[in-house]
């Protein structure tokens, strides 16, 4: 007989530690945390990676990410501040853009609105110098009598103002009304 004793029952299990799992290139080997008479005890792909056949492979970019339990490479997916660009690979989001991550394309600014590279949300857009309005636009150009940066439109002092729509620095472009001057002192 090929057993001198019964199988362990389900109820009563015995347990083998094995290994850590090790990497090969892309791929992860699982190895088993738990192996009885009824087989390895099998657990969810973790994050990041997708599963297949018993092995963990990594997704094909850095900057791509998995949800826990995946099982095909084409569930990877670009982080926020990244965008798709195809043959698996994810880049930096473009400056005056905006990228919410997955497979969506760049998102220009509204006009007049920039960002840094690597930006992930609408709000990210904040109006450029000489223009004032909320974050994530839309930007209007900075009345007369103010100075705007930040999208913040701010007034020049008191019995001061501007040339032109547009000033974006009160030291060069806000200067006295007629009638008054600065006193040096």
């Amino acid at each position: 007989a090929p057993f001198s004793t019964p199988p362990p029952s389900p109820s009563n299990d015995t347990y083998i530690e094995t290994s850590a799992p090790f990497v090969s290139s892309n791929v992860t080997f699982i190895e088993t945390e738990a192996v009885d008479f009824w087989g390895p005890k099998c657990t969810a792909c973790p994050e990041n990676r997708w599963c297949s056949g018993g092995l963990a492979s990594l997704c094909p970019d850095e900057n791509m990410l998995a949800d826990e339990s995946s099982d095909n490479v084409e569930d990877c997916y670009c982080r926020a501040g990244y965008y798709y660009t195809g043959f698996g690979s994810c880049e930096l989001c473009p400056a005056n853009m905006w990228c919410s991550g997955g497979d969506a394309l760049p998102i220009e600014c509204s006009p007049h609105a920039i960002t840094p590279r690597g930006s992930n949300r609408t709000e990210s857009c904040v109006c450029e110098r000489g223009y004032f309005g909320p974050a994530g636009g839309p930007c209007s150009i900075c009345p007369i009598a103010s100075w705007c940066w930040g999208g913040v439109a701010n007034p020049c002092g008191e019995h001061s103002t501007t040339a032109e729509e547009g000033a974006s620095w009160p030291h060069d472009e806000c200067f006295c009304e007629d009638g008054y001057y600065v006193p040096h002192s």
